[in-house]
């Protein structure tokens, strides 16, 4: 971040009432949440809420590029900008673009130098970050002037996703506001009309799965990768995973991977295709929406995946090495998911773990009907 000139000291006001945010209109509202993709699911309650109680609001997100595929299929959203690349001449591109759309607010859920920066480079009228205590690095603070009333400190064991609607409340909502907001979120019909996907994309997932002969509810997802080398399971474990469960249960697997995951799903899948399974082909996230929805449940690392998963209300049984299950665990299935610790250190799994994932995967898959109805 070199070369970023740091702005001057600026108080940090109080939040006005929602009331008197509303006769700010018309608001332009500018949503940073630069990547990854769990962390952009985490984001998407946080803006349904900030669009029920500000309906006329015009709402833009700011994405790096390769995550904006998955933004692009959040409703109601007016505009999406892409941050690509270290190219100097781009950047201060984007940045008049942003400055000419002259927001009203700037609002940071990243909580980073990076995401702080932006927010401060678009000169939108109020920007809005988290405490010092909740921030990835508390450098970022300096950017802001509007803060949350409420932080995490003063909450014991808040989800992340929480954490995100709360920051609204330095726009002037009220906390018990969000959290009722919240519980509605908890039915799937309110959740079903926050990610647009055309028709025309959802055929050719559904094609597949006709020619598979899979239909709802009759299979289950394995994603086993990560981006993240730290998050990868053993081979080992994950195919000693699909042939037991083959076994117990006689239930078809498909086996999916990232675009940066292709041989190692394909190596696993190759081992395992006498346990009925199938390597899915390489799917956007809105053509992923369409195999999730018709999965029983599936299992695999805190990724993006299961947390959009989770969102769309298949239950998970989520591997947790690097962040709690309270914090990052499955939020919208909680009651019907499994997040199952397995130290930090998930290359070196041992039985333990691998019997409490197993165990965890069987109890849904038990309870789940594989009719198809």
């Amino acid at each position: 971040m070199t070369g970023i000139p740091m702005p001057s000291a600026s108080p940090v006001v109080e939040p006005a009432p929602e009331a008197a945010v509303r006769r700010l209109a018309p608001i332009k509202v500018l949503v940073v949440r630069m990547s990854s993709f769990g962390d952009i699911v985490h984001t998407i309650p946080a803006v349904a809420i900030l669009r029920r109680h500000f309906p006329e609001a015009v709402i833009d997100w700011l994405v790096q590029a390769g995550y904006d595929r998955l933004v692009s299929i959040i409703e109601g959203l007016h505009r999406v900008w892409t941050l690509s690349g270290r190219v100097l001449r781009r950047h201060t591109l984007l940045q008049r673009s942003l400055r000419a759309e002259r927001y009203t607010w700037a609002i940071d859920f990243q909580g980073l130098l990076k995401s702080a920066v932006w927010t401060w480079r678009s000169r939108a009228a109020f920007r809005l970050g988290f405490h010092k205590s909740d921030l990835w690095e508390s450098i970022a603070g300096v950017f802001y002037n509007r803060r949350p009333t409420i932080h995490s400190l003063e909450q014991a064991r808040l989800h992340v996703i929480e954490k995100n609607a709360l920051l609204l409340t330095g726009m002037g909502l009220e906390p018990e506001a969000i959290r009722q907001a919240l519980q509605d979120l908890a039915d799937p019909a309110e959740r079903a009309g926050l990610l647009t996907v055309p028709p025309k994309v959802g055929e050719r997932p559904r094609a597949w799965l006709r020619a598979q002969g899979l239909r709802p509810r009759s299979f289950w997802v394995f994603q086993s990768g990560a981006a993240q080398t730290a998050k990868q399971w053993p081979m080992e474990a994950c195919r000693q995973i699909v042939l037991d469960v083959y076994e117990r249960t006689r239930r078809p697997v498909v086996i999916l991977g990232g675009p940066q995951e292709v041989e190692r799903t394909r190596a696993l899948w190759e081992t395992v295709r006498q346990a009925d399974a199938r390597m899915a082909p390489p799917w956007d996230w809105g053509e992923l929406t369409v195999l999730l929805r018709a999965a029983a449940v599936i299992l695999g690392p805190d990724t993006g995946v299961l947390h959009l998963a989770d969102f769309l209300g298949t239950p998970v049984v989520m591997g947790m090495a690097h962040a709690p299950a309270y914090r990052n665990g499955p939020f919208f299935t909680r009651t019907v998911s499994h997040a199952v610790e397995i130290g930090t250190r998930p290359e070196r799994m041992d039985k333990a773990c691998l019997s409490g994932l197993q165990d965890a995967l069987m109890r849904v898959l038990l309870s789940t009907p594989g009719a198809g109805d």
